[in-house]
């Protein structure tokens, strides 16, 4: 779910890249939208990045429970047990 959700905003970054791009280049085309075929590239690469960044973030969170589970247990298997009477 992490990953759909960062490529659907890198996509979306594409895209607000593409106006900045026309805007700079001076594109003011009143035909220009977003189904224009300028957008394509932009919004793949957007994509692409936000699944990178996606897949990046989802293992750091996999990782992070894992170093949690890890200190639990260890915290767990370390544990004072009380001393039961008469035991010797």
């Amino acid at each position: 779910m992490i990953t759909i959700k960062c490529c659907l905003v890198g996509a979306l970054l594409g895209i607000g890249l593409t106006f900045v791009a026309a805007a700079i280049l001076k594109i003011s085309d009143p035909a220009f939208k977003i189904g224009d075929p300028a957008f394509g590239p932009f919004v793949v690469l957007g994509g692409l990045l936000g699944i990178a960044v996606g897949q990046h973030k989802a293992f750091q969170y996999r990782l992070q429970a894992q170093l949690t589970l890890c200190q639990m247990q260890t915290e767990f298997n370390n544990r004072q047990r009380p001393e039961k009477p008469g035991a010797a």
